[in-house]
């Protein structure tokens, strides 16, 4: 007899038990604290919207406007400047997770926020190093992956196809001669209704205006045909001046007499009339190629570090010396040295953009107190 009302009392516990594990589990939910539900449906993208900034939208999504930089970081591949973000860009806000697995060698700022820059250090074989051991980076292996349906990790995903990325070449400063290029054209006047001339602040012309362009000489003027404009910034020399890329016009209205309409599809920063215009020059990359270490790499010096800043940091451009003349190339990689001791490595940095009068580079890693102007640059890794 007791083993059968044993028996009996287990089955109606087990008719009883499944409903409690339910139970607890509609409590447990219904105790979460709001936060881990509204870090369960957090957007992880936002699409920006006419007036959005940086520091407006770290403000509102991220509760810090300070965060500003860690949106830009987040970004980098999609924001080609920071102080211009244009509607329809969408922004990667996923805030949850260090910055530094987004890109190989992130570095982390004084106040704690990584700085997502991919890094294309190369090793002595000439390839770029994987962002760890075991994962592959190569277009072909990244291809094998997604015909695989194998989602591939973030940091192949913020891998570069190229040695230098378009965003990072378009936005370059760049040396030319004092005064500017040569045969260069001009913003003649503007033809949108939102230009304001009533003073010097709001002498500006608006994303998507349009505009009356003087050609650039060698400039067909085609539909489609795409313009830079830029401002002339700090004399070098005697010889040398540094042109700052401002925004980007699209030709609408075909040449006559030298004139075209334009639109301003891209803003970096305030484009203005009488403004040089010179013909966007595309960036000729090729995918999968990649700088070759090197031994005996040519040593120039820093010129210029952008944003008048005499230390520079992940991201920042600077000019060296050393241009197309002393064979200098997009995708040269340099090792940036020390003012006081050339032997002590202080940073990394990535040729974008090369003329006759220098070279300029994007600052991918800095350590040791960083870039100073004058510091020696050592070409580390060649083209092929």
């Amino acid at each position: 007899m007791p083993r059968l009302r044993y028996l009996a009392i287990a089955t109606l516990l087990g008719s009883i038990v499944p409903a409690v594990p339910a139970r607890a589990h509609a409590q447990g939910s219904a105790a979460l604290p709001p936060t881990a539900s509204a870090r369960v449906s957090k957007p992880r993208t936002y699409t920006v919207r006419e007036g959005d900034t940086l520091w407006g939208l770290a403000r509102t999504l991220l509760g810090d406007p300070h965060r500003w930089e860690l949106l830009y970081r987040l970004n980098l591949g999609v924001v080609l400047n920071p102080r211009s973000i244009e509607p329809g860009m969408v922004l990667r806000l996923n805030d949850s997770e260090p910055v530094a697995s987004l890109a190989t060698g992130a570095t982390t700022t004084a106040d704690g926020v990584a700085s997502a820059i991919t890094d294309v250090r190369v090793v002595a074989s000439g390839e770029p190093e994987t962002p760890s051991a075991g994962q592959s980076t190569s277009p072909a292996a990244a291809a094998q992956a997604a015909s695989a349906g194998v989602r591939p990790a973030r940091s192949q995903q913020a891998a570069r196809a190229t040695a230098v990325r378009a965003g990072d070449y378009l936005t370059a400063p760049f040396v030319t001669s004092i005064g500017g290029p040569q045969g260069a054209g001009k913003i003649d006047r503007a033809l949108g209704s939102s230009f304001i001339a009533t003073t010097p602040r709001l002498r500006s012309i608006q994303f998507r205006d349009l505009v009356r362009v003087a050609l650039p000489a060698g400039a067909v003027g085609a539909i489609g045909d795409q313009l830079l404009v830029i401002r002339l910034a700090q004399v070098l020399g005697t010889d040398a001046q540094v042109a700052v890329p401002v925004g980007v016009l699209t030709v609408t209205v075909a040449a006559a007499r030298g004139m075209v309409d334009a639109e301003l599809t891209r803003k970096f920063e305030d484009v203005t009339i009488g403004q040089p215009v010179i013909v966007a020059d595309p960036l000729a990359s090729p995918v999968g190629v990649f700088p070759v270490s090197t031994a005996s790499g040519r040593e120039t010096r820093v010129r210029w570090i952008s944003g008048a800043s005499v230390l520079s940091a992940p991201g920042q451009y600077l000019i060296v010396g050393a241009g197309s003349n002393e064979g200098l190339v997009s995708g040269d990689q340099l090792s940036l040295r020390d003012v006081a001791n050339a032997e002590v490595e202080v940073g990394v940095a990535q040729v974008t953009r090369v003329t006759t009068r220098g070279a300029t580079a994007i600052v991918l890693h800095v350590r040791n107190g960083g870039v100073a102007i004058g510091g020696l640059a050592r070409v580390s890794a060649k083209m092929p």
